[in-house]
């Protein structure tokens, strides 16, 4: 009788872990999804920034600091996509600075304006997977817990056999 209280107790204790380790999975992807819409939702207001600015340069150097950041919150190919257009805009604004040192003064809204449309139009289809959340299912739970057995039965089996 005790061995079999001693086999429940240890299976609830090992439920409640599980529990815990899921949830903490969980929270790890909404605290990831939090941190990657704002990301996206500052890149946004960055483009709305270029339309307007005045000040090219400022606006600039905060697209390089997004360009940074996003090595750490997304896959390569959102890096690379961000260090892409970055080499875009100091491109631009090279050209720019080469006209103004030429004494041609020119407008070069039009150059920031397909820039900025370009760029909003590309980044949404790429971000969109980073953005999407599913719900755990009960096959997922199924695959961890069968998981957890298959190892627990093989630590076993090495255990009677070591």
């Amino acid at each position: 009788m005790l061995a079999f209280l001693t086999i429940v107790v240890s299976a609830a204790a090992v439920f409640i872990s599980w529990q815990q380790w899921r949830i903490a999975q969980y929270r790890i992807k909404m605290d990831l999804y939090d941190r990657r819409l704002t990301f996206l939702r500052n890149l946004q207001a960055l483009l709305r920034q270029f339309r307007t600015a005045h000040d090219v340069e400022e606006v600039s150097r905060e697209y390089a600091d997004l360009c940074a950041e996003s090595g750490f919150l997304f896959d390569s190919d959102i890096e690379e996509y961000m260090i892409k257009s970055s080499i875009s805009l100091l491109s631009l604004m090279a050209t720019r600075e080469t006209l103004v040192g030429m004494n041609i003064n020119t407008d070069l809204a039009q150059s920031v304006q397909n820039f900025v449309n370009k760029t909003n139009k590309e980044c949404i289809p790429l971000f969109r997977k980073y953005l999407e959340i599913r719900e755990p299912t009960i096959y997922d739970d199924y695959a961890v817990v069968l998981a957890g057995f298959e190892a627990a039965k093989e630590k076993l089996m090495n255990w009677k056999h070591g």
